[in-house]
């Protein structure tokens, strides 16, 4: 146990449970997954969530499963614990828990751009483009002084 063990932290635990059950082992397992965490002092925001997922993947073989979601509050030893109850399911495919950060009180800043400089071209200074235009210009007109003077 830490030294942490009376900060309270919102969770919300994810399972992934196997397609097989039927409705009333569904609800016999979250039964079982909220006495665990009422067992270790935890709180349950609210009532689990579960719902049929088609899975991106094949997890042993199957498809689909249905996913649970459940939130709760409790110190942080109790994550561990209800996660070490869950390991030992032969029904949980998949399951993962996540700390929930609490809002900010003060609102992030967001730093304002610097505008960038603008750079100018005076009389003096020309553009690359002008630049070659008047090169071009300017040999042009000796192309002509040669025709004319060879004819």
């Amino acid at each position: 146990m830490s030294d942490n063990s009376d900060v309270q932290k919102t969770y919300e635990l994810a399972c992934l449970l196997s397609p097989d059950l039927n409705e009333e082992q569904y609800k016999s397992w979250l039964n079982r997954l909220s006495d665990s965490v009422t067992k270790y002092k935890g709180e349950l925001i609210g009532e689990p969530q579960i719902r049929e997922q088609k899975l991106a993947y094949p997890i042993a073989k199957r498809l689909r499963a249905y996913l649970a979601v459940v939130r709760y509050v409790a110190d942080t030893s109790v994550p561990d614990a209800v996660m070490n109850k869950i390991r030992h399911e032969k029904d949980v495919l998949r399951f993962l828990t996540i700390n929930i950060p609490k809002e900010r009180k003060r609102p992030v800043k967001i730093k304002k751009a610097k505008p960038e400089k603008v750079s100018t071209v005076s009389e003096s200074q020309t553009l690359p483009g002008e630049q070659k235009q008047d090169d071009l210009t300017e040999i042009d007109k000796r192309i002509e002084e040669i025709l004319k003077s060879s004819s």
